[in-house]
């Protein structure tokens, strides 16, 4: 069929329907409904999160080299938790691992979400440098006395111990205090990304000593579901949203000197991932969208 010009009409529709080719703010800012169906209420603005995924994806070479798919389920995992990623905040990061992007949940999200249970009156993690006066004590009565040298450690000096301890409004307290020659043993045994030459261990050792250190004294203390989910969602990477979470390293509730198939782990220490997040339920409706 043609117009009154001999134009055939048929091919004109035919390109007209072509879907055209989206720019990356485009096809971010088409996640906003799926970033808000799952970002918790009062937290945070959703196209604040999906200015936030624009600015990650073209400020970094190597996440946009991972496929868009693990990109975006890594940020909503983000927006389930209402973290902002890569800020200087630190709340959680997306990074890249191989062509997938992973979630990693930081020291300072993790704060944040513990204060949002509303059970804590303080948490705090300190580092602790071989100037300081530093005794630890255990037993009936615990306790911590760290007094920090006036000079303060040297430029690019690791420290000697991370200190995390929390207090809760009903006067529960406790706290853990790990050498930095474990908090090192620990990440070279359940860490794969340990030696990553642009991985957070390399980069931010000490932001990542005080994650573990936390993770270690929060283990036991209350969390709300929110928390927990996320404390096992980091390290993790998705192909899509909904689809089954790879761990990148051992999972939380794994990290033990000594484990057993009963806490979800192989013989040699390894996660069985068999089972998927609670969380994750009410998002597999979105791996359609």
């Amino acid at each position: 069929m043609a117009d009154s010009k001999g134009t055939d009409i048929t091919n004109k529709l035919a390109v007209q329907d072509k879907p055209k080719t989206m720019t990356v703010q485009q096809f971010f800012e088409a996640q906003i409904p799926n970033i808000a169906a799952v970002l918790p209420k009062g937290i945070m603005d959703p196209q604040r999160m999906a200015k936030l995924a624009i600015q990650i994806w073209t400020g970094n070479e190597k996440l946009a080299a991972c496929t868009k798919s693990s990109f975006v389920a890594a940020l909503i995992t983000c927006a389930q938790f209402g973290l902002e990623p890569n800020t200087p905040l630190g709340q959680c990061f997306i990074i890249p691992y191989g062509d997938q992007a992973t979630f990693q949940l930081g020291y300072q999200g993790l704060l944040a979400l513990a204060y949002r249970t509303g059970e804590y009156k303080s948490i705090y993690v300190r580092e602790v440098y071989k100037g300081d006066h530093f005794k630890v004590t255990y037993g009936i009565f615990e306790d911590i006395e760290h007094i920090p040298s006036d000079d303060g450690p040297a430029d690019g000096e690791l420290p000697t111990h991370i200190y995390a301890v929390y207090h809760l409004k009903n006067g529960g307290y406790n706290f853990e205090c790990w050498s930095w020659t474990k908090i090192i043993k620990h990440a070279k045994k359940f860490s794969k990304s340990f030696n990553k030459k642009d991985g957070g261990w390399q980069t931010n050792p000490v932001s990542m000593g005080k994650k573990t250190v936390l993770i270690a004294v929060l283990k036991y203390a209350p969390k709300s579901l929110e928390m927990a989910n996320a404390m096992e969602a980091d390290d993790t990477a998705q192909a899509d949203v909904g689809a089954k979470r790879e761990y990148i390293d051992v999972p939380f509730d794994v990290r033990e000197e000594t484990t057993s198939s009963a806490d979800g782990a192989g013989p040699t220490g390894e996660p069985n991932n068999t089972g998927s997040l609670d969380f994750e339920n009410a998002m597999k409706g979105q791996a359609q969208a």
